[in-house]
């Protein structure tokens, strides 16, 4: 009798675990923890890289990005952090760069498309001067998930 009430308690103590377990990936987006390489620009005139990371539970991401001029002898250098909202849109914050700051950028787009935009004053200004990047490998990510 103890056998088969300690077997009964093993069943019911697995078949919750794998519940909870389902559960939780069920509710976790498909980029949650995903980390990319780094990625060259598909939109751009100049030679941007960026590489992305998302936090396990997928609610924030954090990159770094990297633009080097050759023309003009100017390398823009800075990270981005920020929220991603539910439906994969990124929150669009402005970027820490390191140098050259009258090129301040910020970063926004979805998980996607990641878009860099020119921030700065003067005679650069605007949203007109940015960045795009398609991950191909998180779009990947996307379409294989529920």
């Amino acid at each position: 009798m103890k056998r088969i009430l300690y077997f009964g308690l093993v069943i019911v103590f697995l078949f919750s675990l794998t519940m909870t377990t389902s559960t939780q990936a069920a509710g976790t987006p498909y980029w949650a923890g995903f980390e990319s390489k780094e990625i060259k620009c598909n939109e751009c005139g100049s030679d941007w890289y960026i590489q992305i990371k998302y936090s396990k539970d997928g609610k924030k991401y954090y990159a770094d990005i990297k633009m080097d001029d050759l023309s003009f002898h100017f390398t823009i250098e800075g990270t981005c952090e920020g929220k991603v909202f539910p439906n994969g849109i990124l929150e669009k914050k402005l970027c820490n760069t390191y140098s050259y700051q009258r090129k301040q950028r910020s970063l926004g787009g979805t998980v996607t498309r990641l878009e860099l935009f020119n921030t700065g004053g003067g005679s650069y200004g605007g949203d007109t001067e940015g960045a795009v990047w398609i991950d191909k490998k998180i779009a990947a990510k996307k379409k294989a998930s529920p």
